[in-house]
């Protein structure tokens, strides 16, 4: 290890090793929003084939953590005995929910059958009867006060949003909110895709995706115009966290990034403004990665918020070339008595596209992979994939 790192590290994860899949549970919510990649009737899928996805996924890939999608998965009759069938193969397990349905009582219960972290779609646009108004400060009250629910039952809460070209400010709003509250440690960012501009889709990530035909100019244009927006999204969070932390390039290769993962240490303490700081990457982080790789046999995907071991990465951070005055200052704040230091993720996901041969260009071996007929796809276009 010599010398600071000046690019993102490249995530390392591809075949067996990719550390993360999703569960579809689902469809059917309680909640409309203004974009939703599911385009399908209403179903609830039975805990034996929720079951049977789960062992076709951990056969593909050495798993560490899945993540509960629908539609809205605390609907699921079965919820329950799905979180505790994950625990007992040894994974840790995300949910993803709008949070309408999740109170104190709900929220003890997911936690006892096994759930880790919940992920709160909270956004601008919803129709949902919780919401007293949709301003960016009710915005933020619903967001803290279902985040505290989640923390209060000894889990860890985040953010996903829609990010729309045409309002940088919802971003900007939901990065503040993750930032300033104690009780949110991670943010998802999702570009917004038109479920229309993808069309019927044959094969799996295993043998390539594919349209019927060739694309047209016109039929590129929404892929063209995305790609902007991801270099504009990018932009305005390097000037808020500086550098990415960490990219994961599409299949078309490490000039095309469709992950970008930004780190953000923060102190918090009551009645002041919290203090946040940007990480870079610099050696330490991919020599440990690849150090648990080898110990564990897998890759981590989840990693609970631990104030001991967010001392140490700053501490070696900054001495390894991450800015060791700042790293230094920030740790002088997190050591007062009331406290607390969080390393917490932001994490941008640009879906996929189509190339003008019909191919689907997205996340190299796509950690957001779901079972779809029998085969591991894009969550992203799931509904898009044909049988066989």
């Amino acid at each position: 290890m010599s010398g600071p790192r000046t690019q993102p590290m490249t995530l390392p994860w591809s075949g067996a090793d990719v550390p993360h899949a999703l569960l579809d549970l689902l469809r059917g919510c309680n909640v409309r929003c203004r974009a939703c990649y599911n385009t399908e009737a209403p179903l609830v899928k039975p805990l034996e084939q929720v079951a049977a996805e789960l062992d076709l996924a951990m056969a593909a890939r050495r798993l560490h953590t899945v993540s509960l999608i629908g539609g809205e998965p605390l609907l699921h009759p079965q919820l329950h005995a799905i979180l505790r069938m994950i625990k007992a193969r040894g994974l840790a397990t995300e949910i993803f929910s709008n949070g309408l349905g999740l109170g104190p009582a709900e929220a003890r219960e997911l936690r006892r059958a096994g759930a880790d972290f919940i992920v709160l779609h909270i956004e601008s646009g919803q129709q949902r009867p919780d919401l007293e108004a949709d301003t960016p400060r009710a915005l933020r009250r619903l967001r803290e006060a279902k985040a505290a629910v989640v923390t209060g039952a000894g889990m860890e809460a985040g953010l996903s949003i829609t990010a729309y070209p045409e309002a940088p400010g919802e971003v900007e709003e939901a990065l503040a909110t993750t930032l300033d509250c104690p009780g949110l440690s991670f943010l998802l960012i999702t570009l917004h895709m038109e479920a229309g501009t993808i069309p019927p889709l044959s094969g799996s990530l295993a043998t390539g995706l594919h349209a019927a035909a060739p694309l047209d100019a016109a039929a590129l244009a929404p892929f063209r115009a995305r790609a902007e927006h991801l270099r504009a999204l990018r932009a305005q969070l390097d000037a808020r966290l500086g550098c990415a932390f960490a990219v994961l390039p599409s299949i078309a290769g490490p000039e095309d990034p469709r992950w970008l993962s930004y780190l953000a240490a923060t102190v918090h303490r009551p009645g002041r403004e919290a203090r946040v700081r940007g990480l870079r990457c610099t050696p330490l982080e991919p020599f440990f990665n690849e150090l648990a790789h080898r110990l564990a046999g897998r890759y981590a995907f989840y990693q609970p918020q631990d104030g001991r071991r967010n001392r140490i990465h700053l501490l070696l951070n900054g001495l390894l070339g991450g800015g060791l005055l700042g790293n230094l200052g920030l740790l002088a704040g997190a050591s007062h008595r009331d406290a607390s230091l969080q390393v917490k993720r932001i994490l941008v996901q640009a879906p996929a596209t189509l190339d003008a041969q019909g191919r689907l260009i997205h996340c190299r071996d796509c950690p957001d992979a779901v079972v779809r007929h029998g085969v591991l796809a894009p969550v992203c276009i799931t509904d898009r994939v044909l049988p066989g």
